[in-house]
């Protein structure tokens, strides 16, 4: 075990950190630097990588650096506790991490944690079928306060922003579940701000006014020449249709930066706030896992590449080939009441890897309700890029239809060939 003490992280480190930030395959929003040091984590460097530790939990962060050129053995023996959990952990990196110690780790789902890459060209332009409603909003906000005005954050706007902050900041205490994360934010908010101005920080932002009020204000990292990570948008939802206004204005502030891609960070499992982020069409998430280490238990492996696998209950035959990749499923037959539990069960269990779905219905003649629910469920846990559904007949087509699934479904004219 390495012997590197945890020191906490601070703003002299930060463009240090960056460079080794920007050799990440995927820039997840909580290796974001001023995010690091608004939380206050700990950190501390070793075999090339920074490693971060959040304190209010005691989980670490995935390192920071250039994953592919890591002997991840031998330095996960070197620098990682047995026990240690890592939160946020990217679908790359954890890709890697299964390649070369897959025996150490145990992975949970987090979907909460997925984040949300936004195009800034594509909003500011309002590109895609989703965003109708986002575009009739925004307009709606500029025909109703013709007078708003887009102020780019200087240093001495900052107290009037932290003003308008504590007022958002107690309204929105008094309605959220989770008081104690809204006051962790709230604190690392503060902590950020300290250091607008500082050019180490590599802030950026702007406020809206509508007749000298705040309607909007929001924070940005810029993490490199092309890309940032929205820290803060706080709205005053007296005004309507401020939130896909300051979106707009977000993306078009940013675009005007050369910046390309915003990081919007992670839902937290708000229902309202995913489908707001989902409907800012179209978007790339980044998955994002939880990973337990333990260098001395074998952990429990799915089945191995290649294995066909088969299950029959009532009138069902399901069968699964995993390439090493992604899930094949053939569904024949038809699935009832009777038999959609386990039809649900081994979904379910495929859902559990960080792999994508591909479900053949070439085969089926009859879906249920209960068959129905099950293709929802796997939908709105891997989301329509990761979930593919080919073969479907008249039938099936109509029944999709009918239920207005054929519109949130990722649905293939043609059939799949199982990893072959």
């Amino acid at each position: 075990m390495n012997k590197s003490e945890w020191t906490e992280y601070s703003i002299e480190e930060n463009d240090k950190y960056l460079k080794k930030l920007n050799q990440c395959h995927q820039i997840i929003s909580d290796l974001g630097g001023m995010v690091i040091l608004g939380y206050g984590y700990e950190y501390f460097y070793s075999d090339d990588l920074y490693w971060n530790r959040d304190l209010s939990d005691g989980k670490w962060l995935p390192p920071a650096g250039d994953w592919d050129n890591v002997d991840w053995p031998e330095v996960m023996d070197r620098n990682v506790p047995d026990g240690t959990r890592f939160a946020c952990v990217p679908e790359y990196l954890l890709k890697l991490w299964q390649e070369c110690i897959p025996d150490r780790i145990e992975i949970i789902e987090s979907r909460d944690q997925w984040d949300y890459i936004l195009y800034t060209d594509r909003i500011d332009e309002m590109k895609g079928g989703k965003l109708k409603k986002f575009r009739q909003s925004a307009n709606h906000f500029q025909n109703t306060y013709p007078e708003a005005l887009v102020i780019p954050l200087k240093e001495e706007n900052i107290p009037e922003l932290l003003a308008f902050h504590e007022k958002a900041e107690k309204e929105l205490l008094g309605r959220v579940e989770n008081a104690a994360a809204a006051k962790l934010e709230d604190e690392a908010v503060r902590r950020i701000l300290k250091y607008w101005g500082d050019p180490r920080s590599h802030l950026f932002g702007f406020m809206i006014k509508v007749n000298g009020i705040i309607a909007s204000a929001a924070v940005n990292e810029r993490i490199n020449e092309f890309s940032s990570i929205a820290i803060y948008l706080k709205n005053n939802y007296d005004f309507e249709g401020i939130n896909s206004y300051s979106i707009l204005m977000n993306s078009k502030l940013s675009k005007e930066m050369g910046i390309l891609t915003e990081n919007i960070m992670q839902d937290e499992g708000v229902e309202n706030l995913r489908f707001a982020k989902e409907h800012l069409s179209p978007l790339v998430y980044i998955r994002k896992y939880e990973v337990i280490y333990n260098s001395s238990k074998k952990v429990t492996r799915p089945e191995d590449p290649d294995t066909v696998q088969t299950w029959t209950k009532s009138k069902m035959k399901l069968t699964v080939k995993n390439d090493g990749q992604d899930y094949y499923f053939t569904a024949s037959g038809g699935i009832t009441s009777e038999n959609a539990d386990l039809f649900f069960d081994k979904m379910m269990e495929a859902c559990d890897q960080p792999r994508k779905i591909r479900l053949d219905m070439k085969d089926l003649e009859y879906m249920s309700s209960a068959g129905l629910r099950v293709l929802l469920s796997v939908l709105k846990k891997i989301g329509a890029e990761n979930f593919e559904i080919c073969g479907i007949s008249d039938y099936l087509k109509e029944i999709l239809e009918m239920t207005g699934y054929d519109q949130i479904l990722n649905i293939s004219a043609e059939g799949h060939d199982q990893g072959e």
